[in-house]
């Protein structure tokens, strides 16, 4: 016998792990639950109607000036002519986009996640465009600081800002858009205060901006991410060699695992679906450990998953445990790397206030520029911070539980690396 739970067929097993699991806990289960969670925006507010311009202005975002397209130029050395020259080229092109975004309006307004529309529907990454326009911004900023006008860059660089946060991370693809987006803000910002002598003002005005770090920005993600794989799973049940999407909607997520089924010899078992939902489930409620806990708990489930040997969400395809492990990393590292910029800020702000010596220590700036002594979330010791022989370093030790001696991440960082969480300023 079949049980029909929002439009969606479940098994008697499945059924009582509703009842137990979700229905006890008020957890969403269906697209419409997750709608009603976030809602999409009403069309003043929705920024994907408001940036259609701009983005429809686009020209050749993707140039870029540094090694990859999420990579600025060193953050102390002059610009080459050949970068000044790219970075002409590209704001040249873009200046109409950047004309047509409704700054008014866009504080307010939010790419909606489209749950709404049914999970056959969502757009694969609809948050996009509006990564380019504000990488674009950010490339202005470092362009006015090179040119020593401090006050013009903050300005390009609050605007970047502002669009990576109309990207709510209430979907796995939006989360990653979201957290990359402000690891490249405080990066260009690393490149502006090395550039450019900031103001007081303006010094404590972006701490404030980087003090907003969306702390539950991963358990909205991982929520709808299980929703949507409860939705899958049934689908590959009803119909292993289906098709679940129409043409031009979301990447083919339920396709791929199925055909993770298909490739070991095992259709779909009620197994493989509690699998995942046990894996999910048990990844949400980590984040409530503290991160070395929480990161020990998310290796522990990829293990279970690999070891168990079930061709599941759980194991393999969209949302898989060690794909998560990595986007767990990438968003307390994005926090750590907001925090850090955070404490260079206040340092920055005392040495203006002193002459231009810097601190002895963190301890200093107690209590005028923080109110106690800022500590590192992965070991809940107190952050880092040296004094160099031109200017001052501040560190988070990071993902690998390690001090590395403020060793800076490099370009092409891996899992295996070992490096801290930086913000360096050079005078």
């Amino acid at each position: 016998m079949l049980i029909k739970i929002h439009s969606v067929h479940f098994s008697p097993i499945i059924t009582i792990i509703f009842s137990q699991v979700f229905v006890k806990r008020n957890k969403p289960v269906t697209a419409e639950d997750l709608a009603k969670l976030y809602p999409d925006p009403p069309a003043e507010r929705d920024a994907a109607l408001l940036l259609a311009p701009a983005v429809a202005a686009l020209q050749h975002p993707e140039i870029s000036i540094g090694p990859t397209y999420w990579e600025l130029p060193p953050r102390s050395q002059p610009l080459t002519l050949e970068v000044q020259s790219n970075i002409e080229a590209i704001l040249n092109d873009n200046q109409t986009a950047l004309n047509a975004i409704p700054w008014d309006k866009i504080t307010n307004a939010w790419v909606g996640s489209g749950f709404a529309l049914g999970f056959s529907n969502l757009e694969a990454n609809p948050a996009y465009p509006n990564v380019d326009l504000a990488r674009i911004l950010c490339v202005k900023a470092i362009f006015e600081a090179e040119d020593g006008n401090g006050t013009n860059a903050i300005g390009s660089l609050r605007l970047a800002l502002a669009l990576f946060r109309t990207i709510r991370p209430e979907r796995l693809a939006h989360l990653d858009y979201r957290r990359k987006g402000e690891v490249f803000v405080c990066a260009t910002l690393e490149g502006v205060v090395n550039r450019v002598e900031l103001s007081s003002d303006d010094l404590a005005a972006w701490e404030q901006l980087l003090s907003y770090d969306y702390p539950e920005g991963l358990r909205e993600a991982l929520l709808s991410l299980r929703c949507q794989n409860i939705w899958d799973m049934n689908d590959i049940r009803a119909d292993p060699f289906g098709s679940y999407y129409p043409a031009g909607a979301a990447p083919m997520t339920a396709r791929i695992s199925s055909q993770i089924l298909l490739l070991s010899g095992r259709i779909y078992s009620d197994a493989d679906y509690l699998e995942m939902l046990k894996a999910r489930s048990a990844q949400i409620a980590a984040l409530n450990l503290p991160l070395r806990d929480c990161f020990a708990e998310f290796d522990r489930i990829w293990q279970v998953a690999v070891q168990g040997g079930h061709p599941s969400y759980a194991s393999g395809g969209a949302g898989a445990a060690r794909f998560l492990t990595r986007t767990l990393r990438l968003d307390a590292e994005t926090r750590a790397k907001m925090q850090v910029a955070r404490v260079a800020l206040e340092v920055e702000r005392w040495r203006l206030a002193h002459g231009g010596r810097t601190p002895d220590s963190l301890a200093e700036l107690v209590p005028e520029f923080a109110p106690s002594v800022p500590l590192d979330a992965f070991d809940n010791n107190p952050l880092h911070y040296k004094k160099l022989a031109r200017g001052f370093l501040v560190y988070s030790i990071g993902a690998d539980f390690t001090d590395d001696g403020g060793k800076e991440k490099p370009a092409d960082a891996d899992d295996s690396d070992h490096y801290d969480i930086t913000f360096s300023v050079e005078r």
